[in-house]
């Protein structure tokens, strides 16, 4: 199995809160530290892993490990998910041949192997969840070294569909809606297996529920860990839990001792906000 590279895009945006960015409050994450830990729990499973963030000319990564690499590039803010495929893809093309690629979203966690993403019988690696008009989340993709020129090819048609049918809407969510157009819906919803055929490129369908899965939005939510999530995605405000979610499940895996502490810290803001529920039901 060839090293595989992990693969975080992240530019800082305009503006000092986060609501510039889709269904998140408050201030803006330190998106850095997200990623490192990203990274860090890659490594866990994946050890040798290589670590690279797609990004722009100016955007700061204070305190980044020495080992993550950075790829620059000049990037439109204003057409941030347009950007993010046009650099994934640019990467494909230049590096795609020498290993396998994992594009992933800097609130992800890695929770076990992986390596199923890079299956011999496949080019191309996507996640799908019951969503009526965005089926295929946008924030994995899984790009086999044996497969990266077909993969570029088909993303390539995925650019183009976004420059064609949403040249007003580069900003958010583009991505997902050009990747269930060029995947074709009727193909999707009529596929008799979750690997299919889409103009000589074969798509691996993987469910989000594995592969891309979002716990509920409570602390209770992260107090056991289930291996067979293989990937964990802290979207939204659920960020706030994926630092917890690390120090109580995956960092005693790296030999660090288990705190009493930090479960107890868990436990109370679940019980809080429990409480707090009660009391607005009441």
């Amino acid at each position: 199995m060839s090293k595989t590279t992990f693969v975080v895009f992240h530019i800082n945006l305009p503006g000092s809160r986060i609501d510039v960015v889709p269904h998140a409050r408050g201030t803006r994450p330190d998106y850095v530290a997200m990623a490192a830990l990203a990274f860090q729990s890659a490594a866990l499973f994946h050890p040798g892993c290589r670590r690279l963030i797609l990004t722009d000319e100016t955007t700061a990564f204070p305190g980044l490990p020495d080992e993550v690499e950075l790829v620059r590039r000049p990037i439109d803010a204003a057409k941030v998910m347009y950007e993010r495929m046009r650099s994934q893809l640019a990467l494909i093309r230049e590096r795609g041949r020498d290993t396998n690629l994992l594009f992933i979203d800097a609130d992800m966690l890695i929770n076990g192997p992986v390596d199923s993403l890079f299956a011999r019988d496949l080019d191309l690696g996507l996640t799908y969840r019951e969503h009526e008009s965005m089926p295929i989340n946008g924030g994995l993709i899984a790009v086999p070294r044996h497969g990266h020129a077909v993969a570029a090819a088909f993303l390539s048609r995925v650019v183009d569909v976004m420059q064609t049918r949403y040249a007003d809407s580069l900003g958010w969510y583009c991505d997902q809606r050009a990747l269930i157009d060029t995947i074709g819906r009727e193909r999707f919803a009529r596929r008799p297996l979750d690997l299919i055929d889409v103009d000589g490129a074969r798509v691996a369908l993987f469910p989000c529920d594995t592969y891309n899965y979002t716990p509920g939005n409570h602390w209770r939510n992260i107090l056991a860990r289930s291996p067979r999530r293989r990937i964990i995605h802290f979207k939204g405000q659920r960020k706030r839990l994926m630092r917890p979610y690390w120090e109580l499940h995956l960092e005693p895996l790296t030999g660090v001792r288990s705190s009493s502490t930090r479960l107890l810290r868990v436990l109370a803001r679940s019980t809080a906000e429990f409480l707090v529920s009660n009391k607005r039901a009441d």
